[in-house]
């Protein structure tokens, strides 16, 4: 029995053996292959017969050894001198996960696209390289940082005031007229009415003295005729307000049908019975409101939230108050954050809301500053101005922050709170970025510009 298990291991060890010289064989065999490949190539690249080099190193990129990476890198520069575009964003694109590739490559090939100007290109290339936990060196990442935030104008087109980003579109007034943009710059609403309304299913607007309802291709579907009404407010969650007969009542859209409804072309207004002098607009199922001088806050219900006990609710351009269960509100010259109904004791001089994420815009002694909800200062007071952060998409945290250093604004990331601009242009005035594009306005008039990060560029494009 001994003997038997002792041939047995005997045999394994024979046979494991084997293998090992077979693999350690096969490995030298493919080794040797792509180096000949590679040599062969390299001498075909010496007398500039590039299109010859192609098979070569198309082959010695399909074995797995040492030197891939210097066939990929051979490969890239033989398609640019043949001027095969399409190829070389091809293979790029094919590689960028590959970790036998080495980031050297990446960042060769990012660094030739932002010395064509082609940005959105160069940080693709990076920016897909990263997701690799093999490529993690401070270089490549410096390299991404360095170019993150370069931007350009989205058009020519020179407006004459821009609103903030609203479900993807932005409200936009021109030769004294309003309308709607996407993200593109593209007009999705044409530029024919005196007053616009934030859009979601409808959107409300004014025309010859006339409001009425219009859907997103621009078609009418519903005049307001309750007698008195005047004006209306953003839609936010389904509701807006109308300013009736000098006072304003908030108004649920699409509410169940019955007797106290106006049903005109397939769309029910439930108008409130409580009048305010003030309505904002909802934001997470919170809405200021005012009246005879004292602001406070409902709910999705027109229940209070915040007794109506003090001086102001302050809100954003589209009337927003409320994020991250916090809100600011003003009571003997003074501002305070109320977190959770509960005002903290910490004052400010002026603030701007939170949005859904990052810190909030604060003043004090005539500077500006940045803090969380608990408020503690985060971002020291340094800035001649500012508003809250925003999710970017596509910054390193939280977003960026529109800021005043002196005369022109700019952009900080929250992650580096240093307080540095890591965007920044002849800027009079700046508004969040939304999906990489934001409003600025410029000595000419409102603008868009976009971060190139947010571009998908020619190699994410290429089919």
């Amino acid at each position: 029995m001994k003997k038997l298990l002792m041939c047995t291991f005997c045999l394994f060890l024979l046979g494991f053996s084997w293998i090992l010289v077979w693999g350690m064989s096969n490995l030298r065999i493919e080794a040797e292959a792509q180096s000949n490949y590679i040599n062969i190539a390299k001498l075909n690249i010496y007398h500039r017969e590039y299109i010859t080099a192609v098979a070569p190193l198309q082959r010695a990129i399909a074995i797995n050894h040492s030197r891939k990476s210097e066939a990929v890198e051979l490969l890239l520069e033989t398609y640019i001198n043949l001027g095969y575009i399409q190829e070389y964003y091809r293979l790029l694109r094919s590689v960028l996960h590959n970790p036998l590739v080495e980031e050297g490559v990446l960042m060769r090939a990012a660094q030739r696209e932002f010395s064509n100007r082609n940005y959105a290109d160069g940080l693709a290339i990076l920016r897909e390289g990263l997701t690799v936990t093999e490529r993690s060196s401070n270089e490549m990442k410096a390299l991404f940082e360095q170019y993150r935030y370069t931007w350009f104008f989205l058009n020519d087109v020179v407006y004459d005031y821009l609103s903030v980003f609203y479900n993807g579109w932005l409200q936009a007034k021109r030769d004294g007229y309003w309308g709607l943009l996407d993200t593109r710059g593209r007009i999705i609403i044409p530029h024919m009415y005196e007053k616009i309304s934030t859009a979601e299913a409808y959107l409300l607007v004014k025309k010859d003295g006339e409001i009425f309802f219009i859907n997103d291709e621009n078609q009418r579907r519903l005049l307001v005729i309750e007698p008195g009404v005047s004006d209306f407010a953003n839609i936010m969650q389904s509701i807006t307000a109308f300013e009736i007969n000098g006072r304003w009542r908030i108004t649920a859209i699409d509410g169940d049908q019955d007797s106290r409804n106006i049903d005109l072309g397939q769309i029910f207004l439930n108008f409130g019975t409580f009048e305010y002098d003030f309505v904002g607009a909802f934001s997470n199922d919170r809405i200021a409101v005012g009246r005879n001088g004292q602001y406070g806050l409902l709910d999705i219900n027109a229940n209070f939230i915040l007794e109506m006990i003090y001086d102001g609710i302050i809100t954003d351009d589209l009337g927003r108050s409320f994020a991250q269960n916090a809100v600011f509100v003003r009571l003997d010259n003074h501002v305070y954050m109320v977190y959770d109904g509960i005002r903290r004791n910490i004052t400010f001089e002026d603030a701007h809301p939170f949005s859904d994420n990052g810190l909030a815009a604060v003043m004090n002694n005539g500077l500006w500053g940045f803090v969380n909800t608990e408020g503690r200062l985060i971002i020291d007071y340094s800035f001649n101005n500012a508003r809250s952060f925003h999710s970017c998409q596509i910054s390193s945290h939280n977003g960026l922050a529109p800021v005043q250093h002196g005369v022109f604004w700019g952009y900080i990331d929250e992650a580096l709170t240093g307080g540095r601009p890591v965007v920044e242009g002849p800027f009079l005035e700046a508004r969040p970025f939304y999906n990489g594009v934001a409003p600025v306005r410029i000595q000419d008039g409102w603008r868009l510009i976009k971060l190139y990060n947010a571009e998908r560029g020619r190699m994410i494009n290429v089919n």
